[in-house]
């Protein structure tokens, strides 16, 4: 049985290879490779996202389950790049506290819970997470 690829695969696929790049930068970190390489992975799954946002839509199959989907990946990614950081540069804890309230915003803003941030409090600026660095 052939399994034939159609158009309407390829962002559920470079999805799908993004959330694959996560662990792989996670061990590639603990493996000791090049920053060279790991930015490299980061580069690429960027690149993923990005192209996968402009063809869906040019392909007519940009669905609200495309959407979802693309989020997740996204999400869990970025995750793993904080995790390799905190694994390569432990001694650098103000970066972890900052990249690990950054993702709490990201996720806070991406569920809907504007409202929450307000009645909580917490740090909205839309300059967070450029602070990370």
């Amino acid at each position: 049985m052939q399994m034939r690829i159609r158009k309407q695969h390829i962002p559920w696929l470079m999805a799908t290879a993004r959330a694959l790049l996560g662990p792989v930068l996670v061990i590639g970190e603990k493996c000791g490779w090049k920053g060279f390489t790991l930015a490299a992975l980061i580069v690429t799954a960027l690149l993923s996202d990005i192209f996968d946002g402009i063809l869906a839509p040019r392909w007519n199959c940009d669905t609200a389950a495309v959407r979802l989907f693309d989020s997740m990946p996204d999400t869990f990614f970025y995750a793993f790049v904080v995790a390799a950081l905190w694994i390569g540069r432990p001694a650098e804890g103000v970066l972890r506290a900052k990249a690990k309230k950054s993702l709490r915003m990201r996720e806070v803003y991406r569920s809907g819970g504007y409202l929450l941030v307000r009645i909580r409090g917490w740090d909205d600026s839309a300059s967070a997470s450029s602070r990370i660095f």
